[in-house]
This record gives structure tokens, C-alpha cells and sequence, in this order.
């Protein structure tokens, strides 16, 4: 028996190597695939942070009988890297590693491909910072009514991330606040703009603006007034013609544009002149009450009178 078993060995083990693949390739094509794409979860070593964008799903590919590749479970698939033994900022390679729980335990024959198979994640140091806060604001009140100020409510919040990222930021803006049409003081509640998806606001990212209306002041300039001679003897008159005056006043808008050119006026008290004679007179003025009379001219003049010539 042991001379025919070694009788032209070769032959023999070449033709049992080869039933024993074509069996391998065989089971192997009978096999069946599935797919599905699973969390990838980021081991960290403690105070540090993800610093740069990486895939946060991994694919999964199974290869194994079908009567049991199937019943598989994707949440007892489990895709992870460690980098907990990183201790310095820095740009990391590392491969992606899968642990079997669940319906994945005690499947065979099971193959389990993962695509990426490596990912490269830049570390920094968790940093925590307080940032003012400035509102974005747009449009116009009412017609004669000015945003005021406005305050802000916290007035800075605290902002979590990469230590390069968080000393970078100088503010923080909020959505639109809309002031369109407004004419009195409101409050609004508004989020946080979050440009940085590598940043986060552990406060919370919703801040509240209460808004001071109130009535626009502007100034006006009157120009093309008459001079006006109050209490000139009737036997008397100014020789010549009395040259135009002007005023500049403040007030608010919605009562300055209410107010005609004839309300406002420059005067000249000729009570005292009682002969002919030249005179050199201070002149006065008058606006609507509640206007701030901020400049005048001309201020002083020289009249020159006589006598009315009898007809």
C-alpha cells in the first residue's frame, strides 16, 4: 500500500493541490455580496479635536453565504480608527478597522471589505474662547425714524474647536435681522451664523437683539427769505432793497418736512427809529416751536432811512 501511495508522488499531490483550489473557487463563487455604509466612529486621544474634514461613513462590502450574509445587521458592523495615542498637533494616516457584534458573530465563511481603507485626519488641541457677537442687519425703518442703537443679549458667547480656527475668529454674526418699515423699539430672537462646521457653540447658538427706534433728526436749510421791518414809522422808508436771508435748523424729519417756507422768517425791530439816518440793526429770527436754530444771515445790517416823499 505505502509503494502504490509514493508510486509518482508528484503527480499525485499536483492533482490534490489542484482539487483542493478548484473546491476553494468554487465555494468561493458561490458566495453572495451585500452592501451597506456604516458610522465611522473617530477614537481621540483626550483634549484633542478634528481638525480637517474627513469621511464620516465608511462602506461596507460582506461576502458569504447568502442564507446567512443577508441577516446581517449594518448597526453590528463596527468601523472605527484609533488615534488615541497621538499626543501632538499634527496630520495622522491611519487604517480603518471593523469589529464583528451581533449578527456578525460566528458567520462562516465571512469576507468584510471597508472602503476607505485608511483615513488621514488632521489633530489640534480643544479650545475654548468668548467672542463678541455683531448682528447682521438690513433694511430701513419708516419713513423719519433711525435705528437708534441696539444691544445684544449675551454680547459675546463662547466658542468650542481647533485652537488655530478659534484664535482666528475675531466675531461672530447673526442671521438678518430685518428692520424694514419699523417705527418703534422691538426685541428678536436670532441664530448664530456658523461658517466653520469644525467650530461649536456649547452655549447654545441663538441670541436675542432688542432694537432702539427712534425719530430721525435732520438739519434743513431755508433759503430766498424777506427781510421783514417791524414798527417803522409810517412817514419813513429804507432806501434801497433789503437783500435775502437764509436759517439752518434741526428737528425731527417728519415734522421739519411738515413745516413751510413761510413759517420761518428774519426780522428787524425799527421801533426806535423815529428820524432819518443811517442805522445799523441786529436782526432776528423766527421757526416753529420745537426746532433748534443752528445758523443764520445775515445777522446784523445797515439801513439807510428817509423820509417818504409826499405824493
Amino acid at each position: 500500500m505505502l509503494n502504490k501511495l509514493l508510486n509518482n508522488w508528484p503527480a499525485k499531490v499536483l492533482c490534490f493541490v489542484g482539487a483542493v483550489v478548484l473546491f476553494f473557487f468554487h465555494k468561493i463563487d458561490n458566495l453572495e455580496e451585500t452592501y451597506f455604509s456604516v458610522p465611522l466612529e473617530v477614537i481621540l486621544p483626550e483634549g484633542f479635536i478634528p481638525a480637517s474634514e474627513y469621511s464620516h461613513r465608511v462602506k461596507i462590502n460582506l461576502k458569504g453565504q447568502g442564507d446567512t450574509v443577508y441577516s446581517i445587521l449594518e448597526e453590528d458592523i463596527r468601523a472605527y480608527v484609533d488615534l488615541s495615542n497621538r499626543t501632538q498637533d499634527g496630520r495622522y494616516k491611519a487604517s480603518v478597522e471593523i469589529e464583528k457584534k451581533g449578527t456578525a458573530l460566528g458567520v462562516d465563511p465571512l469576507e468584510v471589505r471597508v472602503e476607505p481603507s485608511q483615513i488621514t485626519l488632521k489633530l489640534e488641541k480643544e479650545y475654548r474662547k468668548s467672542i463678541e457677537v455683531f448682528p447682521s442687519i438690513s433694511g430701513y425703518p419708516a419713513q423719519g425714524f433711525k435705528l437708534d442703537h441696539y444691544y445684544m443679549s449675551p454680547s459675546s458667547v463662547d466658542v468650542v474647536g481647533p485652537m488655530s480656527m478659534v484664535n482666528s475668529l475675531r466675531a461672530i454674526t447673526t442671521e438678518e435681522v430685518d428692520i424694514s418699515g419699523r417705527e418703534e423699539d422691538f426685541t428678536q430672537r436670532v441664530r448664530l451664523v456658523k461658517d466653520n462646521d469644525f467650530l461649536e457653540y456649547p452655549g447654545g447658538n441663538v441670541v436675542e437683539f432688542q432694537g432702539i427706534i427712534k425719530q430721525a433728526s435732520i438739519l434743513k436749510t431755508v433759503d430766498n427769505l424777506q427781510i421783514g421791518l417791524n414798527d417803522l414809522a409810517a412817514d419813513l422808508q429804507v432806501v434801497g432793497s433789503l437783500p435775502e436771508g437764509r436759517v439752518q435748523v434741526k428737528g425731527l424729519q417728519r415734522e421739519l418736512e411738515s413745516y413751510k417756507s413761510y413759517e420761518y422768517g428774519l426780522t428787524i425791530d425799527c421801533s426806535d427809529i423815529t428820524e432819518p439816518g443811517t442805522y445799523t440793526k441786529k436782526i432776528e429770527t423766527y421757526i416753529p416751536e420745537g426746532l433748534l436754530l443752528l445758523e443764520y444771515s445775515p445777522k446784523v445790517m445797515t439801513l439807510e432811512i428817509k423820509s417818504k416823499e409826499t405824493p
